[in-house]
């Protein structure tokens, strides 16, 4: 058995870059203005697309909610919040 055209070394493997997308959805019908997840199916065609650091600042507006359905809320919340409530993280004097 030949086993001259077995590598000797590893092929490097390279994964795509997982990409977080949102979605603003204006209000509607008197509901607030809702982040969510790219792909969630409560956004309307009428969302437009945000990255994370525009979304987080969306969400940090009044009237804005993130969307409970999807990664939205789970996710971006957590990241607003953190910081506010005691978790150590303040910076003291």
């Amino acid at each position: 058995m030949d086993l001259n055209a077995v590598p000797t070394h590893r092929t490097a493997i390279t994964a795509p870059a997982a990409r977080w997308a949102w979605l603003l959805d204006g209000p509607t019908r008197g509901r607030a203005a809702t982040i969510h997840a790219e792909g969630c199916q409560l956004a309307t065609d009428h969302a437009h697309p945000l990255n994370t650091t525009v979304a987080l600042e969306v969400l940090a507006r009044p009237g804005t909610a993130a969307c409970p359905g999807c990664d939205a809320a789970e996710t971006l919340l957590p990241i607003l919040h953190h910081g506010q409530n005691g978790d150590g993280w303040e910076e003291t004097d």
